[in-house]
């Protein structure tokens, strides 16, 4: 009895003090809350887990992720950079014929018949014109578009029929050539030289003149900087007058043009490289 009035009489009394407490704890959260730092809220986390969110019937939406700004500023500086550096690497080369013209020079190897003295051997006379073999060589400008032109120089050591110990003719002319196909590692061209010509015993003159040499040939790439050339060609000249001292038969008193079937092989020399 004692207990039970004691338990009805302090039930007021226990409500009071709850509810006393529960104001100062109130009191004591809002005062928490106003000295906590001001600063970005955090939202609740939520249970990233999947097999929680599985089991308790969550199903989560795909996050999208966006590239922020400056990611994208540093993806196209790098793309404009490394485009840069490819084009400054990888240009295209010039158009051919607004390539510059190549020093080449030719040395070759001739072996020569004569096809009419013309008045160098008059009728009755030995003939100072015989077969022979010579050397050649050119110095030319080769422009893109295939034409080459320059100097040339050939020196022809022929028989003399006892008349001439050996009858030497040495030119000298302006040489011209136009190839066709050059883009192929073979390709055929077109030949052509006038200049003087002198006529010698041995290397005593005797006689001085002029020539031209016709040739038609082909060149052959060994190389990028080497070319095998070969050709067929005639040479036409004439001599000024001149007596022989071993017969003393006038020869080239009149007009007329000796001819001579030449065969030649060389070797073209670029300076320089003919594929950059």
């Amino acid at each position: 009895m004692i207990h039970a009035a004691y338990r009805v009489t302090n039930e007021p009394d226990s409500r009071l003090l709850e509810e006393e407490t529960r104001s100062v704890n109130m009191s004591a959260h809002l005062d928490g809350q106003q000295a906590q730092p001001a600063g970005p809220r955090h939202p609740p986390q939520r249970h990233t887990n999947p097999l929680f969110s599985e089991a308790h019937g969550h199903s989560r939406a795909p996050m999208k992720t966006q590239p922020s700004l400056k990611r994208l500023r540093l993806l196209a500086i790098g793309t404009l950079f490394f485009a840069n550096v490819a084009s400054a690497q990888f240009q295209l080369p010039p158009a051919p014929d607004d390539l510059p013209p190549s020093l080449a020079g030719e040395i070759a190897f001739d072996v020569r018949f004569p096809i009419s003295p013309g008045t160098i051997c008059p009728t009755g006379a030995d003939c100072v014109l015989g077969g022979g073999l010579g050397l050649a060589g050119a110095l030319r400008l080769h422009y893109p578009s295939g034409i080459a032109i320059g100097g040339a120089l050939s020196v022809d050591f022929l028989d003399g029929n006892s008349v001439h110990e050996i009858t030497t003719t040495v030119e000298l002319g302006f040489n011209i050539r136009k190839a066709w196909l050059s883009a192929y590692q073979t390709h055929p061209f077109i030949e052509g030289e006038i200049g003087a010509v002198m006529l010698s015993d041995v290397f005593f003159p005797v006689a001085v003149g002029a020539a031209i040499d016709l040739r038609i040939g082909v060149a052959s790439e060994l190389s990028n900087r080497v070319s095998l050339i070969s050709s067929l060609g005639v040479r036409l000249f004439s001599t000024s007058p001149y007596t022989s001292e071993a017969d003393g038969v006038d020869r080239s008193s009149s007009f007329g043009i000796a001819s001579i079937i030449q065969f030649r092989v060389g070797l073209l020399l670029y300076a320089r490289d003919e594929r950059q």
